[in-house]
């Protein structure tokens, strides 16, 4: 969900910038769209969801 509001935001502020075409916005748009929804883009290297959000602890 915090990805989708991030997500708007930054394509919000292209459109208010004016830098990108509509049509390269609207392609940027389903690129984002893909990625979000792709469950291949949360998960880690070795192949487990949990790499990606827990780190290990480094013995003191």
């Amino acid at each position: 969900m915090e990805l989708r509001l991030y997500a708007d935001g930054f394509i919000h502020a292209l459109r208010r910038c004016e830098k990108l075409d509509r049509k390269e916005i609207e392609k940027f748009e389903s690129l984002i769209d893909r990625w979000i929804r792709d469950p291949s883009s949360f998960v880690g290297a070795d192949g487990d969801i949990r790499s990606l959000f827990v780190q290990e602890e480094i013995d003191k």
